[in-house]
């Protein structure tokens, strides 16, 4: 099915109708401006092509955890080929981090793939999951964002693999109470001002429920602040959380003087992690 671009709320009225129908829904070339969430359906795919470009207005004026495009409870989704701009220059009267304009925001999901994409300009994540399963995030590139590229929480089988990433606010790569992870093949560097954020890639643990997480063959370039955090919380303290980290480059990590604790690798609680056969270059503590 294709769609032409639209001006205002036509743009997100189309697109949910035509996702009411399944299969393919083909955005051709141009900026499709958003006044509420494109709700996604199972058993589709979203696609764009080169100049499809997602975006809301400015004062967009919606409330915390209403994303640009929603998914609940669907499963066999694939989101290809689309660059949403966030437009947080348009909204500076919003906090980052705070929920708000999350670029993609799924919950009680499986199966949901999502790569070749553009996410940028934004408030919140580029794409965030909650209490989901099969999830693949790859062949992205993300910047200028006002929480994590990519964030799972209570999720499990995650991979993130081959994304250029560039922290802002927050974290490149981050998962929450989540296990059988595989983050990857990513480069992640970090904007380098008061904005730059913290880790390349972040793991945490509040519940003892995450284990099975591998970080390997990621190359971390002059982040701002950690180049791998893990964090035990609570319950996760006493948890044997099983975290491989092998094969990654650390370079020039923890630009910021102004974040306390910086490092190659910080360990803050975990149990059972092993670290081998990494390279660490000009690391700041």
């Amino acid at each position: 099915m294709l769609l032409s671009p639209i001006a205002g709320a036509a743009n997100q009225t189309d697109i949910n109708q035509e996702l009411q129908q399944g299969g393919i829904i083909h955005l051709p070339a141009g900026n499709y401006t958003l006044t509420d969430s494109i709700i996604l359906q199972s058993n589709t795919i979203l696609e764009g092509e080169p100049g499809t470009v997602i975006t809301i207005p400015d004062h967009a004026g919606w409330p915390a955890w209403k994303p640009l495009i929603s998914g609940n409870g669907v499963q066999n989704v694939t989101i290809q080929n689309v660059e949403i701009n966030a437009n947080s220059n348009g909204n500076s009267e919003t906090p980052h981090g705070a929920g708000y304009y999350n670029c993609i925001y799924m919950i009680d999901c499986d199966n949901v793939q999502v790569y070749n994409c553009t996410f940028h300009d934004g408030l919140g994540d580029g794409l965030r999951i909650k209490r989901s399963k099969n999830i693949e995030f790859y062949n992205n590139l993300v910047y200028r964002l006002g929480h994590e590229g990519f964030f799972g929480i209570e999720s499990q089988y995650i991979e993130c693999f081959n994304n250029r990433i560039t922290t802002r606010t927050n974290s490149g790569l981050r998962i929450w109470n989540s296990a059988n992870v595989r983050f990857h093949d990513n480069v992640i560097d970090a904007q380098l001002d008061a904005g730059g954020g913290d880790p390349g890639i972040q793991i945490e643990d509040s519940k003892g429920t995450v284990s099975n997480v591998e970080i390997y063959n990621n190359v971390l370039n002059r982040t701002w602040g950690k180049g791998v955090w893990l964090v035990a919380y609570d319950a996760g303290v006493s948890n044997t959380q099983k975290v491989l980290i092998h094969h990654n480059l650390f370079y020039e990590i923890g630009q910021s003087y102004n974040i306390p604790s910086t490092g190659g690798i910080v360990n803050d609680g975990f149990q059972g992690t092993q670290i081998y056969n990494n390279v660490f270059d000009g690391v700041k503590k």
